[in-house]
């Protein structure tokens, strides 16, 4: 299972490098390289400056000409780092509210009442792609959002009997699930841990409840320390996402917040910076990062 708090970076550092131009507009553009390696090494500067991620593949995809696979079969035959087992990601893209910091693909308040046609879909999906699994194994199960513990307890119930039925998973199989304020009571947790999730991050963010409310985020401080001392007892392997960098926030807020959480012994704390470049509001504002405009 990648780490993921370990290799993201959710900063956009816009940086000024050699090989690119400004139009007269002031916009950067590629400049045309001479070889294909001056091509590589502008291709690998603008990754490495403009868009920290979770994966690197190599070629970079602005080098890659091979056809993409079509189907299913085609996608897996291709052999990988550890032939005969695999990961798996499922998107849950509803939410309660939408964060004031957020840039990926939800569907915030009412979307939940499409939930029951969006499981449905997705077990269809699985369907789909266990053939072209057959006889490998699922070493992990990511299960992210959106929201994935805003489901219902029977949604989440089915969603993950489904991956058992679909994929063969193997003994000791990390199945990870995200969650957020005020949609984890305790018997939610507990039918985690039956199910077989063995981790859980937590998007808490902050502990500051000023902070908060300029996030758009509207939960009971003490109501997410239950849930996370839920959690702690029921499944263990707790993941606390914090974030920093917001319009007025306090020096003694990060520092406090990770103190209460040391205090209640979270095993597991990732750190972000906060892009608001990349949120709704700020591509609105300021338009996509730089690292949007490449192909």
């Amino acid at each position: 299972m990648k780490q993921y708090s370990g290799s993201f970076n959710k900063r956009s550092r816009l940086l000024r490098m050699p090989g690119l131009a400004e139009t007269p507009a002031g916009k950067l553009k590629p400049l045309q390289a001479d070889t294909l390696v001056d091509h590589l090494g502008k291709v690998l500067q603008v990754q490495n400056d403009f868009f920290p991620c979770f994966d690197w593949a190599f070629p970079p995809p602005l080098l890659n000409k091979h056809k993409p696979p079509e189907t299913a079969p085609e996608l897996f035959s291709r052999p990988s780092v550890e032939p005969g087992k695999y990961s798996l990601y499922l998107h849950i893209p509803f939410c309660k509210t939408l964060c004031s910091f957020c840039y990926y693909t939800v569907l915030p308040g009412r979307g939940i009442e499409q939930s029951d046609t969006y499981i449905d879909y997705l077990v269809k999906e699985m369907k789909l792609y266990a053939p072209a699994v057959q006889g490998q194994w699922c070493e992990s199960v990511y299960i992210g959002g959106g929201t994935p513990s805003y489901l219902d307890e029977a949604l989440l119930a089915r969603l993950i009997e489904a991956i058992r039925e679909h994929f063969h998973c193997t003994e000791d199989v990390e199945i990870s699930i995200e969650a957020a304020p005020g949609t984890l009571p305790h018997s939610k947790t507990r039918l985690l841990a039956q199910l077989g999730v063995n981790r859980l991050s937590y998007g808490i963010q902050t502990l500051d409840e000023k902070l908060l409310a300029t996030m758009n985020r509207h939960y009971n401080i003490d109501e997410a320390v239950h849930e996370l001392e839920g959690a702690l007892k029921e499944i263990g392997n707790v993941n606390v996402d914090t974030m920093y960098g917001f319009e007025g926030e306090p020096e003694h807020a990060l520092p406090n917040t990770l103190e209460r959480f040391n205090a209640l012994g979270i095993p597991s704390l990732s750190i972000y910076a906060l892009d608001s470049q990349r949120s709704r509001s700020g591509k609105s504002l300021f338009g996509p990062p730089l690292d949007e405009q490449y192909e």
